[in-house]
């Protein structure tokens, strides 16, 4: 009896574990976790409305999103409901705060006056926008509101025959042209959307609740009646549902919070008492104290249904999203002795018989077994290393066991150890290097052994290294595959060796860690850790992932007509015969990392994939090839300044162009992928036409990219999303334009440019002027020089000629004076007594001679003439201002010029000083000067 309770405890815990439950919190960006709506724009962004405020959810992150900035409120942050409406707004409802209203195609709040407002104070718990175009406002207590498309103020709404019972609206679901309401007290109530009147059904105190949330599907109305239980109405009638089995025991009554009919199940919310789900006419429980679902709150919200999966909004759990699609990945359930946490990576994966053995990174070994419904579930733990690296299954029927730090051990099919190898053990066996990573059958019995400290060989009676370096042919082996009669060995460093059956060996130089080798027909699969998964065949290489895509491929395996690699981006099938890409499955749902290398393998129906969650089950079912999301430009800043928040939607006609302010060095541009994951690798590359026509690649892992130093002008900005063979899935075009300063203007240029040559010519002409002006300044310098030399040569002579006039007064005076002293001594001579009469009448006519000659002017003239030519000016003023000058007088002035004393005067006129003394007495009077006077003073200033 007890084996078969504990057969359907593990069919039910099967069928709990298997929806692949995950969660968006805090570590994906909500700073508050209690999240009360959620809602789908039409661009793929989803928005969360949270206590915290408003959130939009798209690629994996969660970001808050400002929505008070243009209110004049004091408005709440707290976040109530959410309404997307046709007119591409999204429309807020605020705790105590009324409405407010967003653009979706620029991410900014309207003002106040855009858009009617509720009562200020007003609790919105509940918006809606029906078919016809009107939006509807539930509040907590202040009634129900509506606002027509064309209408300019919110209508409340009246019901007179019982009020209260629409003083709260939570909920709304329309059924035709009814629409129903989920609100408080004992009535199901409904608008009639064409008379324009409220009409209830029911009332019984079973109906009576402070919450009702509703739901429509075909002919059925579904109400969640908070404390009450589940009713359906249909064809006139509500019946309940009954309780889970498990409340009725606990004499708990149903609490639910919301209800939601998806894909011939209903599901319903509670506050407290986790998520359930009505198939079948019986309750299926998910709940946080079944630790294999990963759920962290049992108190949930509401209930959307989005991209095939459920997504709840919940107190302090953030989002639990619960996948439907069959095709999704769905976890496999762990042994009740593990603890529970995010972390329990399963990094080998190995089927021996009918089992499957995975190896654990800090958990063990852990055998599974098919039940009869063909589910996995977890039996007993073998003994072994708490970090399983690899396993291989022999031939001879055991597992080899390898490990992270407690070397390599040899299991029976039973999972009794048979042999242990311990390095620096007596147990070692030959093993020198513990950290074992990769196993591959070698010929017969023998087993080859990859380490981090080189390659070993297992003969069947003990381990050595085939060659004298252990290094010699790869340091860090992390994979082995045997591809006909050759051993291909994956290295972290050294790329990849290929040894032949006869001895020779060559190498294939990578420059990525090489992950995991799988041989398929003719061809060997290389997945590699950031280069991306190569194919090798004949001694050609062809890429099938490159690392602009998914960069690392973490494992490989296949089957008859596929080919399974596991990514960073998920988990592709490929087509074995041609390798070309069938279907995807996302690594949101199977979250595999870098460590669960090898642990891929491929069963009848489905895929065990080993990832940091545990392992995961992926159904083969062939797929089309998953949709990407679309682009979207998101932030803009301009030199780390973010402008005004603005979208740009990857196919959208931006025909204005997005300034960017003169000065400004550096633009930084922000993108997602719009949607909530994406399931299919792409490439991010942008051009700017205007700059370049070149594209500069960004990956699949970036989300910025930056613009640097534009010169003024217009460009055109192009981000663009492709696949793996270059087809266009999204494309954001945008136009820009780079402002410039006055100075970097073209007519601002043109006029400098003038300017320049106007000072260029002004500057050559002042050169010239300069060099003209330096020309005469030479000519009259040598003009100068030739006049200071002809000056000089004039002075020469002027000398000359005065030191020839001094000679000549000189002469003059000595002749005079020897002329006289002749005649002296012949005047004594012809005295003198005893002289012939003949001697004395000669002596006598000698004297007269003399005084003849010193009475003679000829000399005279001579000198007049030669002063007047030495000093004409003095000459020429001395007759022209005393022209009644003698000829004697004028001859005085010279020699008195000539600053000669009146005795040398004396001697040179052939007078007495006295004489002298006379003449100048005349000359003075003559030309009328004083008696203190000075003529020598007067003729030198002359």
């Amino acid at each position: 009896m007890r084996k078969v309770l504990l057969l359907l405890v593990l069919i039910v815990s099967g069928n709990l574990s298997g929806q692949g439950i995950r969660q968006i919190g805090t570590n994906n960006g909500l700073n508050h976790p209690s999240v009360y709506d959620i809602a789908e724009d039409p661009y793929g962004i989803i928005w969360l409305g949270t206590r915290d405020g408003l959130y939009r959810y798209n690629d994996g992150r969660a970001k808050s999103v400002p929505f008070l900035s243009q209110t004049n409120y004091r408005r709440s942050t707290n976040v109530q409901s959410l309404c997307v409406s046709q007119d591409t707004l999204l429309w807020i409802g605020i705790q105590q705060g009324g409405v407010m209203a967003l653009d979706l195609k620029t991410h900014k709040p309207l003002a106040d006056s855009e858009y009617p407002q509720l009562p200020i104070k007003s609790s919105v718990v509940g918006l809606y926008q029906d078919s016809y175009g009107t939006i509807w406002a539930g509040t907590s207590g202040d009634g129900i509101y509506k606002l027509g498309s064309t209408e300019e103020q919110w209508e409340r709404i009246s019901y007179n025959t019982s009020p209260e019972n629409v003083s709260f609206g939570f909920d709304f679901a329309q059924q035709g042209d009814s629409l129903w309401f989920g609100t408080s007290g004992d009535r199901l109530i409904y608008y009639d959307l064409k008379t324009g009147t409220v009409r209830t059904v029911g009332q019984e105190d079973q109906l009576n609740s402070y919450r009702k949330m509703v739901h429509v599907q075909g002919g059925n109305v579904w109400f969640a009646a908070e404390e009450q239980g589940v009713f359906r109405y249909a064809n006139g009638k509500y019946a309940r549902l009954p309780d889970p089995q498990k409340m009725l025991d606990q004499g708990i009554p149903m609490n639910p919070r919301d209800v939601r009919f998806v894909e011939g199940a209903l599901w319903v919310t509670t506050d407290g008492y986790g998520l359930w789900k009505w198939e079948n006419e019986e309750w299926i429980e998910y709940s946080k104290m079944d630790p294999q679902l990963g759920l962290i709150t049992d108190q949930f919200y509401e209930i959307e249904w989005l991209n095939s999966e459920l997504w709840i909004g919940s107190f302090n759990g953030g989002v639990t999203i619960v996948p439907l699609s069959s095709e999704l990945a769905l976890p496999l359930r762990k042994p009740d002795s593990f603890v529970y946490t995010s972390i329990q990576s399963a990094l080998t994966l190995q089927k021996v018989g009918d089992d499957i053995w995975v190896g654990f990174d800090g958990d063990g070994l852990v055998r599974y077994s098919a039940d009869r419904t063909g589910n996995w579930q977890p039996m007993e733990e073998l003994e072994a290393p708490k970090v399983v690296t690899s396993m291989l299954e022999a031939t001879d029927g055991s597992v080899w066991v390898g490990s992270f730090r407690e070397g390599l051990r040899n299991y029976s099919s039973d999972g009794e150890i048979q042999r242990v190898f311990i390095p620096y053990s007596d147990q070692n066996g030959g093993l020198s290097n513990r950290h074992i990573w990769s196993l591959e059958q070698g010929p017969g019995d023998s087993i080859w052994v990859g380490t981090l400290g080189g390659l070993y060989l297992w003969t069947g009676d003990s381990m050595y290294l085939p060659w004298n370096d252990p290094w010699e042919y790869g340091r860090n082996i992390l994979d082995l595959e045997q591809h006909n009669a050759e051993l291909w060995v994956a290295t972290e460093y050294q790329g990849i060796y290929r040894f032949f059956s006869d001895g020779t060996r060559s190498s294939i130089d990578l420059s990525f860690p090489v992950l995991d080798i799988h041989s398929v027909d003719n061809k060997v699969l290389f997945g590699t850790e950031g280069g991306g998964l190569y194919a090798w065949s004949e001694g050609n290489i062809d890429t099938l992932i490159s690392d602009k895509t998914y960069s690392t491929c973490y494992a490989l395996s296949c089957d008859e007509r596929h080919v399974y690699a596991l990514t960073n981006g998920g988990l592709i099938t490929y087509d074995r015969k041609n390798l070309t890409v069938i279907s995807r499955v996302n690594n949101e749902e199977i979250r595999a990392g870098l460590f669960n290398r090898k642990a891929l393998l491929s069963l009848k129906d489905d895929l065990l994939v080993g990832a940091s969650e545990g392992v995961f089950k992926v159904n083969k079912m062939e797929g089309s090839v998953s949709e990407n999301s679309s682009l979207a430009i998101t932030e803009i800043s301009f030199d780390d300044n973010t402008m005004a928040s603005q979208i740009f939607y990857s196919g959208a006609n931006y025909e204005e162009a997005l300034v960017i302010p003169a000065g400004n060095k550096s633009v930084e541009f922000q993108y997602e992928m719009l949607g909530a994951s994406s399931g299919s690798p792409y490439n991010i590359s942008y051009r700017l036409e205007g700059l370049s026509n070149e594209w500069t690649d960004l990956g699949a892992v970036n989300r910025t990219f930056s613009l640097g130093n534009l010169d003024p002008g217009n460009y055109t900005l192009t981000l663009t999303k492709t696949d793996e063979d270059g087809a266009v899935l999204g494309s954001v075009v945008l136009p820009l334009s780079q402002k410039a300063f006055v100075y970097q203007t073209v007519w601002f240029r043109l006029l400098i440019a003038v300017m320049t040559g106007l000072a260029i010519l002004g500057f050559a002409r002042i050169v010239q002027e300069r060099r003209l002006r330096a020309t005469k300044l030479r000519l009259l310098e040598t003009e100068r020089e030739l006049l200071a030399t002809r000056a000089s040569a004039m002075e020469a002579k002027a000398k000359e000629k005065s030191d020839e006039l001094n000679f000549q007064l000189l002469k003059t005076s000595s002749r005079v004076e020897l002329l006289k002293e002749f005649k002296d001594r012949l005047e004594r001579e012809s005295v003198k007594p005893n002289r012939s009469e003949e001697t004395t009448s000669m002596l006598k006519a000698i004297i007269r001679e003399l005084n003849r000659e010193l009475q003679s002017e000829n000399y005279w003239d001579h000198f007049e003439r030669n002063y007047r030519d030495l000093h004409d000016a003095f000459s020429d003023t001395l007759i022209e201002q005393h022209p009644k000058l003698t000829k004697g007088e004028v001859r005085l002035s010279y020699l008195i010029r000539q600053k000669m004393n009146n005795k040398e005067i004396a001697t040179v006129l052939n007078v007495s000083p006295a004489a002298v003394e006379k003449a100048k007495y005349r000359l003075k009077k003559k030309i009328d000067l004083g008696k203190t006077d000075s003529l020598d003073l007067y003729i030198q200033g002359l």
